[in-house]
């Protein structure tokens, strides 16, 4: 079976290109009040179960998010699509990447038979030693499925001891650091460390509970 994703970096890259306030002012007819000393504006609510007889919907056009005082709906702009338009999480997607004139970013695959060529794929590469920005040549999003891979299965042999997820943990907030500042010298590093230390780990794990 085939699915469907779409990338977690072209997700945010839509949500930062639309501004609500505009969005709302061109889709829904809203009309805003903007609050002096403030980064909110108001309008009336245009969620579908919310008759709204004054302006109790706010924008802040820091976070470009909403929250509507009455209701107490609240989100960013691919939940507000989601709720006033009845729309699902990627009919949204294509809702906004439309009104933004935006080509949608896909990504199809078998989900357990991919990952598992990925983190193959990437174990190859260090015994080869192939020079590229992610291990095995592999985009940013196939190097992360292929990590999340190694990661569960290696939890699943710790039996989810919480003294091994925890450890886990501090390696995807590793990882991200290294994505963020394009550091793939040290993200090579990790996926190498991870699989020695988590050898180690779980033995220890496993004598402890012997």
């Amino acid at each position: 079976m085939t699915n469907t994703k779409i990338t977690k970096k072209f997700i945010e890259h839509l949500k930062s290109s639309i501004d609500i306030m505009q969005f709302m002012e061109d889709c829904y007819d809203s009309d805003f009040i903007n609050q002096k000393h403030s980064s909110w504006a108001n309008t009336r609510c245009p969620m579908p179960n919310h008759d709204d007889s004054n302006p109790s919907f706010g924008v802040n056009s820091q976070t470009n998010t909403y929250n509507c005082f009455g209701c107490g709906a609240t989100g960013d702009i691919i939940k507000l699509v989601q709720e006033v338009e009845g729309y699902n999480f990627l009919e949204s997607i294509q809702r906004l990447a439309n009104y933004a004139q935006i080509d949608v970013e896909i990504v199809d695959f078998d989900t357990k038979y991919l990952m598992k060529e990925l983190s193959n794929t990437i174990d190859k590469y260090f015994e080869k030693e192939i020079i590229s920005n992610y291990p095995g040549g592999l985009s940013e999003i196939e190097f992360l499925l292929a990590f999340s891979e190694k990661i569960k299965r290696y939890e699943k042999l710790a039996q989810y001891d919480s003294r091994f997820t925890n450890w886990t943990d501090e390696y995807y907030k590793q990882i991200d650091e290294c994505l963020q500042k394009e550091n793939f010298k040290n993200l090579k590093l990790l996926w190498k460390n991870f699989i020695s230390q988590a050898k180690i780990k779980m033995e220890e794990i496993k004598n402890e509970q012997q």
